[in-house]
C-alpha cells in the first residue's frame, strides 16, 4: 500500500471516529471511561494439610529423586542426603465483579472488586531409614520441618 493509500486508510479510519459525513462533523459518543471507586480486596489463604512422614527409603534412594533445587555445594563435592521435603502446591482462586452501567450511553465496565486465592499444601517428609535414629534424625527432621514452613 503507498503512502496515499495508508493516509486515505488513516483519514477514513479517523472520519468514522469523528462522525465526518460529507464534509460534516456530526457528534459520536466517545467511549465511556470508568472510575474505580476502590481497589479491589485480595485475600491469600495458605492451606497446609497434616504433614506425612516416610521412612521406608534409603538415602542413596532419596539421593536418586529428582530436584530443581540449585545445590549450595560446588561441582564435584560427594553429598548424602538424610531427608526431603516434597509437595506439590495447589491454587484454587474465585474472582468477584462489579458491573457498572450507564443507561444514557448504553455502555458497562466491570470491575474486579474481590480475588480470593487458596493455596493449599500437603507436605511430605521423607527421611532416610538410616538416619531415622537419635539426634540425627531429629535434626534431620527439623531442617526438613523448616523447609515446610517456608512454604
Amino acid at each position: 500500500m503507498g503512502e496515499l493509500g495508508a493516509k486515505s486508510m488513516i483519514f477514513s479510519t479517523m472520519a468514522q471516529v469523528l462522525g465526518v459525513t460529507a464534509g460534516l462533523m456530526t457528534p459520536v459518543a466517545l467511549p465511556t471511561t470508568c472510575t474505580l471507586n476502590k481497589a479491589p480486596v485480595i485475600n491469600v489463604t495458605p492451606i497446609t494439610k497434616k504433614i506425612e512422614y516416610d521412612t521406608s527409603k534409603t538415602s542413596a534412594e532419596l539421593s536418586a529423586v529428582k530436584s530443581d533445587t540449585i545445590s549450595p555445594y560446588g561441582l564435584n563435592v560427594d553429598t548424602t542426603t538424610g531427608g526431603l521435603r516434597h509437595d506439590q502446591p495447589v491454587l484454587e482462586y474465585e474472582v468477584k465483579y462489579d458491573i457498572l452501567t450507564n443507561t444514557q450511553t448504553q455502555s458497562f465496565c466491570i470491575s474486579y472488586s474481590e480475588i480470593d486465592i487458596k493455596i493449599k499444601l500437603q507436605p511430605k517428609i521423607y527421611i532416610a531409614k538410616e538416619y531415622n535414629v537419635g539426634e540425627c534424625g531429629r535434626m534431620v527432621l527439623g531442617h526438613e520441618k523448616k523447609h515446610v514452613t517456608t512454604d
